[in-house]
């Protein structure tokens, strides 16, 4: 860091990601390039100015969605139906549904859509596996600017 880079543009959207605010600016003179993160100044006009620290990154790496229950490699005995599926999805504002699938021989199924809670924390009641045997697990998170974010595929074995 150290050396400086000018862009000139104007601000032409304005998005919220939880409590980040972005600011998509065009007609720029300079692009950022490999610039991950360090301080920008704005000047205001006059002597006036801002200085802020800033952190590069796509929306796609400040959005993540994790499995918590079942556990990696979780047998589950068919009698522990209903049970309940557990998710934390970071950013969680920005999502505007999240889908759970469930896959075993026959396919895909999807088992419900839900719009996450403010705080990320996502319980879903699975009322019965499709069959015995292995079962992937996966869910989608859909942001509100048309982002998909899939959580890492789930396996667990349906036992009697």
């Amino acid at each position: 860091f150290g050396s400086k880079v000018c862009v000139a543009g104007r601000v032409m959207r304005i998005r919220h990601l939880g409590a980040l605010v972005f600011a998509d600016l065009v007609d720029g003179s300079a692009r950022l390039g490999n610039v991950r993160s360090g301080k920008i100044q704005i000047q205001m006009g006059g002597s006036r100015s801002v200085t802020v620290a800033i952190d590069v990154r796509s929306d796609r790496e400040l959005v993540t969605l994790a499995w918590e229950q079942p556990g990696v490699g979780a047998t589950i005995r068919n009698d522990a139906f209903p049970y309940t599926l557990a998710l934390n999805a970071t950013n969680a504002l920005v999502a505007t549904r999240i889908e759970l699938w469930v896959q075993d021989a026959n396919g895909n199924q999807l088992l419900t859509s839900v719009v996450p809670p403010p705080d990320g924390a996502i319980r879903v009641l699975w009322p019965r596996p499709p069959a015995m045997g292995t079962i992937t697990l996966r869910a989608k998170l859909y942001t509100k600017d048309q982002l998909i974010v899939e959580s890492e595929p789930r396996e667990v074995q349906i036992v009697k």
